[in-house]
């Protein structure tokens, strides 16, 4: 038996809670949106 559609492989969810300290002017944060974080180091 042949599939006749592809499947998409979804990004897996990982729940996280993140603290904003600024938020620049002019930005304008929403939620449920897609974004891609970068975990640096503390100094």
């Amino acid at each position: 038996m042949n599939p006749t559609f592809n499947w998409v492989r979804l990004a897996q969810r990982v729940p996280v809670r993140l603290k904003i300290d600024d938020v620049p002017n002019g930005m304008l944060l929403s939620a449920g949106t897609t974004a891609t974080v970068v975990i640096s180091p503390s100094i």
